[in-house]
């Protein structure tokens, strides 16, 4: 019985999510966007996700999302946009810069993502990823000899 109510439960969920309905919400809200990310709907996330920012503008796993969604979509400016707001109202997460150091390594502004990495290691310096990333950035900036 307990495996039919979740089951019950997910064709719900599922059901809601398709027909757009919207989640009364943040908690439900945030569900329908990571979903929708899990199937590549980055557009159908970012709807959520201003469900939630409207609620919350500083909200961290909002703006966290947004930024990601934002970088799936290729709309960098958009996803550091994201990201700047996310650290100023969190400026010790090292999520956030490594991020932030992502989206200015796309946009080839490869100081700022210097900067970015450099600060995302300060905060956690087992991110084995911005490491890989700063060494692309060091290879960009000739600053590795090979």
């Amino acid at each position: 019985m307990n495996i039919r109510i979740h089951c019950i439960s997910f064709l719900l969920f599922c059901f809601l999510f398709i027909n757009g309905t919207q989640a009364e919400n943040i908690s439900e809200q945030l569900k329908f966007a990571k979903l929708a990310i899990a199937h590549n709907n980055f557009e159908k996330a970012l709807s959520h996700i201003q469900f939630v920012l409207k609620s919350k503008p500083n909200h961290f796993e909002g703006l966290i999302l947004k930024g990601k969604c934002k970088l799936q979509l290729d709309m960098y400016n958009e996803a550091l946009d994201a990201f700047n707001t996310a650290s100023i109202a969190y400026p010790q997460e090292a999520i956030i810069f490594y991020y932030k150091g992502l989206c200015e390594w796309k946009l080839k502004r490869y100081k700022n993502a210097m900067e970015s990495f450099d600060n995302s290691l300060l905060f956690s310096p087992d991110n084995l990823l911005a490491y890989q990333y700063l060494g692309s950035v060091y290879y960009e900036l000739n600053m590795v000899q090979l």
